[in-house]
């Protein structure tokens, strides 16, 4: 898998569990950029330019909805994927998928949870699309 991934979450084990398990899944060390805020992630995308963001719902200074509009702006066709401990029915959350979230994972992170979001990216039509 050559895509690039940015992991934003201001949890550090967090964070390094999903490194860790895309790393199990065959992502290059490379290929994963990690943020703890959402400035951090916008620095992080602009300089790093991945084709999928692992984004925490509660961030400190700009929270996950603001990350994610701005991300949206700068590339409309991005997978993001929203990583939250946020109960399901939190309207946040159908808020953040109305604007293009692909999908939601409920903390913790496990193997099989980035797996099954992986699959469906590689069944979605849109695939994955890296600004150039």
């Amino acid at each position: 898998m050559s895509d690039r991934i940015l992991i934003v979450d201001d949890s550090p084990t967090v964070r390094l569990t999903t490194k860790n398990c895309l790393l199990r899944m065959g992502v290059e060390e490379d290929a994963i950029q990690l943020a703890s805020s959402g400035r951090e992630a916008l620095d992080a995308f602009a300089a790093f330019k991945p084709d999928l963001v692992f984004l925490d719902l509660i961030l400190p200074g700009m929270n996950g909805k603001r990350v994610a509009a701005e991300l949206f702006k700068r590339n409309p066709t991005l997978k993001v994927v929203l990583v939250t401990s946020t109960k399901p029915d939190d309207p946040r959350i159908s808020e953040l998928l109305s604007m293009g979230v692909f999908d939601v994972i409920e903390k913790p992170i496990h193997l099989e949870k980035l797996e099954k979001v992986f699959g469906q990216i590689a069944r979605d039509d849109r695939g994955l699309h890296r600004v150039q």
